[in-house]
């Protein structure tokens, strides 16, 4: 069986829940995808992440797996996404953390590393508070950076549904934050 036929028999397996298939195409894949991931974000942990999270959501999302399509190029389009998703988050980090080193001398960037935790715990405790169907919008939306689209074929709701519910989300989220501390409504978006 040639590479085209192959794949699409792998693509239609899986998306009919064939847990072997799912193997084969990793296996198949794995090595490729995970040096095509490393010529994004030159770390071997971050790489293998960004392959590992695309065969997850592969798996979670092979119900709309269109087997007329190329399930490589697929795949390469979810590990460029994954990693690119890494590496922006990797440079944010990295700026935030050399603007305050710039800006502060290091007993207030230890406070404001502090600061940060303590805010970051805060807010997986108001998620977690979330309804769930608004929790998952969110994060699929916020932290996974999917689409709407995305995000609706998933949860099987409308892109509409899933605006709502991002929507509900966040001003949950805004109240919470207005009643620890109104003045960080100012320096972070939400």
């Amino acid at each position: 069986m040639d590479e085209a036929a192959q794949l699409r028999d792998w693509a239609v397996r899986i998306r009919d829940g064939d847990e072997r298939a799912l193997e084969l195409l990793h296996h198949a894949f794995h090595d490729r995808l995970a040096g095509y991931a490393r010529s994004i974000v030159a770390d071997d942990a971050a790489a293998e992440d960004a392959v590992q999270e695309t065969f997850i959501k592969l798996w979670q999302t092979r119900a709309d797996i269109d087997d007329s399509r190329s399930i490589k190029a697929y795949l390469y389009t979810m590990v460029r996404n994954n990693a690119l998703n890494t590496e922006r988050a990797r440079r944010v980090k990295e700026r935030t953390h050399e603007e305050l080193a710039a800006s502060s001398d290091a007993s207030a960037v230890q406070m404001m590393d502090l600061d940060a935790r303590t805010l970051g715990a805060l807010m997986d405790q108001w998620i977690d508070q979330l309804p769930e169907r608004q929790r998952e919008a969110l994060r699929l939306s916020r932290l996974d950076g999917l689409s709407h689209a995305e995000v609706g074929a998933i949860m099987n709701v409308s892109q509409r549904t899933v605006n709502n519910h991002i929507v509900r989300a966040l001003k949950f989220l805004r109240d919470e934050i207005r009643k620890y501390d109104e003045s960080l409504l100012s320096r972070y978006s939400f």
